[in-house]
């Protein structure tokens, strides 16, 4: 196991990972029907160093495509 620190405080921490954006998208398509997508952004470097830190993936989820018809 690899045991790497990370020497700041607890608020630049959450200040570097509140970088990382999700992403919603929302359309109609021909059928009149919802989609959404949803997407994570990629996170900046020094994001994604505590994810390795944390043997964390760089991205929370893979894309999630939702397709909803109106009632």
């Amino acid at each position: 196991m690899n045991h790497q620190g990370e020497n700041c405080y607890w608020t630049e921490i959450v200040r570097r990972m509140s970088t990382q954006k999700l992403l919603t998208t929302e359309a109609y398509n021909a059928l009149d029907e919802r989609v959404e997508l949803r997407q994570c952004s990629e996170p900046i470097l020094s994001s994604a160093a505590i994810y390795d830190k944390l043997l964390y993936r760089h991205y929370p989820f893979r894309e999630i495509k939702i397709c909803t018809t109106q009632t």
